[in-house]
């Protein structure tokens, strides 16, 4: 034979080729799958993955697929797929975030004192519970932070900064002092000692509140603009007060 007769026949070839790795499928099984239209009801069990098992309602084999008898979880119990796979919030009781191995499944929101991540991956590994904030460490929010509840101006003039929970508790007068200004320069945060609520002492806060400041008059015993002289108490702060024993008390700190 001519090789142009056999490049005639080589895509007849083929088809057989191709044909032949093909297995043809089962009728029984067509036909039991075609009867149970409820196949994918059916539940998967570890020990039935890969195989074919006549007597249950679905399987749970590669084949399947061809066979349309596969059962609803035959992806989750038997694929690659975690238990607890998802695809958005709405698919979880709680929320939708990644595992160690990078793959989406359902998570329960982390709780008052428990990590929460932060700019890295916001919220895919460790998300607060709703009506909880990530408190971040300084300065930076590159690593993960903290559970924690709110803090809120509270009182009546919101002069205190408090937890939410216990706001509503917390009573106060009610007149609005000019130095409430000042909060315009300031937040409400965990601030405080051990990340207790405070107003964060910022520059601008602190200057001011300076700015409402009373000046404090010195000590009637006190050297303060008396140095060389008696001052009001009677005490001398010059310089013959050591000999003469009638210093005042802070004489040496204020005059030298």
């Amino acid at each position: 034979m001519k090789h142009g007769s056999l490049l005639a026949l080589l895509p007849s070839l083929l088809l057989i080729v191709a044909a032949c790795d093909e297995a043809p499928l089962d009728d029984v099984r067509l036909a039991a799958a075609e009867d149970n239209p409820q196949r994918a009801a059916g539940s998967c069990s570890p020990e039935a993955c890969g195989e074919y098992v006549p007597a249950n309602s679905c399987q749970c084999d590669d084949a399947c697929v061809d066979y349309g008898d596969c059962c609803d979880d035959v992806e989750t119990v038997c694929g690659d797929e975690p238990g607890d796979a998802c695809a958005s919030n709405d698919d979880c009781p709680e929320f939708c975030g990644w595992n160690e191995d990078n793959l989406r499944v359902c998570k329960p929101w982390a709780q008052v004192g428990e990590s929460c991540e932060g700019f890295v991956l916001p919220s895919f590994r460790a998300s607060c519970a709703p009506g909880l904030e990530c408190d971040f460490p300084e300065p930076t929010f590159d690593v993960p932070g903290t559970c924690v509840e709110p803090c809120v101006p509270a009182g009546c003039s919101g002069q205190v900064c408090a937890l939410q929970s216990e706001a509503p508790g917390v009573i106060t007068t009610c007149e609005v002092l000019p130095e409430y200004i000042c909060f315009g320069e300031t937040s409400c945060g965990h601030h405080g000692t051990d990340g207790a609520c405070a107003w964060e002492e910022t520059e601008g806060y602190l200057e001011c509140l300076a700015g409402f400041e009373e000046p404090q008059e010195p000590a009637a015993d006190s050297c303060e603009g008396h140095c060389g002289d008696m001052a009001e108490a009677g005490c001398y702060c010059d310089d013959a007060c050591a000999f003469w024993g009638d210093c005042c008390d802070d004489m040496l700190a204020v005059c030298g």
